[in-house]
């Protein structure tokens, strides 16, 4: 096992084109780190030149106490798997995992030690006279990880391993292949575009668009405290809903005034919550991207508690539009007058299509963005600075 550090890595290819810009990311040893983010962001490229399977323009990465960037991939002390596996069709289990070890000399009591042992821990003992065909898809992705454990390497390096499964064995071999990894605490690079893979597996996420990282933090802080407005839009499920406002003093205290798009019906308010309230006076008459998860959601009460409620500034009005059940829970596509929203609440709740009714809103969960794509999490960012600045490498966000 051992460290893996990129230090401002860099990748540019023919014709200026730069797929990755300076990033600088520390992997603790042992650590699981997931690399995600959409097609073409980066991730797959910063793997390949951890792995020497891409020269690197700048920059330094290091496996252990060595730079590696002149290192060939066979002598990295690395291990890495595909997303199609790359097994030999020819060969039996048990010789595509033995392979790696035969060509480096290994003495064959010691290739069997392993290839079994890493067998047993798999799973597929019985499999390790047949050959790739014979078997099922989750089955030739566990050889494929077999072959990586026999040759004890510093780090495995996963490239979007579980692509070709299905949407049910996806979910159990990464639960098999999160408990790999607490059993054999070998530090671990994954890439994957699949955001709540990321979330389940990773100890940190390190969100990339284009060639940048925008957030390097745990699971928790990522869906909690996102970077950026895109890192809080792409991680969630269903994604975050962003509504365009300005933030404006009501008594001396902010409030959100939702922007008009229409100017016959005026946008609609929502006090910010106490807690937020020391990082967003300073944006007063300023624009901003509010953003709320769909769970954020339940619909409000009648009566006094309503109206109550509404001189809070804690109600959205909506109109709905859609309704999915989903067993215990129901996604509601629905509308203000002036933006599109979808909410996660309870299926127990009655909210038919067609109906306009009021949701309450939990403003302590919510977020706000500066403009932009990547604008910057306001609230998290006054949070930071209070706090002071952490490792760079460690904890890697850029804007």
């Amino acid at each position: 096992m051992a460290e893996v550090v990129l230090d401002r890595v860099r990748k540019v290819y023919p014709g200026n084109v730069e797929a990755v810009r300076e990033v600088s990311l520390r992997i603790g040893d042992g650590e699981f780190v997931v690399l995600v983010g959409a097609s073409g962001c980066g991730k797959s490229t910063t793997l390949r030149m951890v792995a020497g399977l891409e020269d690197i323009t700048g920059g330094t990465i290091s496996i252990g106490d060595r730079v590696v960037n002149d290192v060939h991939p066979k002598d990295r002390d690395i291990a890495m798997v595909f997303q199609n596996y790359a097994l030999y069709p020819h060969m039996s289990v048990y010789k595509n995992m033995a392979f790696a070890l035969q060509l480096r000399k290994i003495p064959k009591a010691e290739i069997d030690r392993r290839v079994r042992e890493a067998a047993e821990i798999l799973g597929i003992t019985p499999f390790l006279d047949r050959k790739p065909k014979a078997l099922s898809g989750g089955q030739r992705q566990r050889v494929a990880v077999g072959r990586c454990i026999v040759r004890e390497p510093k780090a495995f390096l996963f490239d979007e391993p579980l692509s070709n499964l299905d949407a049910k064995l996806r979910v159990t071999t990464r639960a098999e292949l999160k408990a790999l990894h607490m059993r054999l605490k070998t530090t671990t690079i994954y890439v994957t575009h699949d955001q709540e893979e990321a979330m389940t597996l990773g100890d940190r996420v390190v969100i990339m668009a284009n060639g940048i990282i925008q957030q390097a933090a745990s699971p928790f802080d990522v869906y909690q405290r996102p970077a950026n407005r895109f890192v809080g839009a792409f991680i969630g499920t269903p994604p975050m809903n962003l509504i365009e406002g300005t933030i404006e003093l009501v008594g001396g205290e902010p409030s959100f005034i939702e922007q008009a798009s229409r100017g016959d019906r005026p946008g609609q308010r929502l006090r910010v919550a106490p807690e937020h309230a020391p990082a967003l006076r300073p944006y007063a008459g300023q624009p901003v991207t509010l953003g709320l998860r769909p769970q954020s959601f339940k619909q409000a009460a009648f009566g006094e508690a309503l109206r109550q409620a509404q001189s809070e500034g804690r109600d959205l009005r909506i109109h709905v539009r859609v309704v999915e059940p989903l067993g215990e829970d129901m996604d509601v596509t629905c509308a203000t007058d002036h933006h599109n929203l979808v909410l996660r609440i309870s299926a127990h709740q009655h909210l038919p299509a067609g109906e306009t009714t009021t949701m309450r809103v939990d403003m302590a969960r919510a977020h706000y963005f500066e403009p932009g794509e990547f604008g910057r999490n306001i609230v998290a960012s006054f949070e930071q600075e209070r706090a002071g600045a952490g490792d760079p490498l460690a904890d890697a966000a850029h804007p």
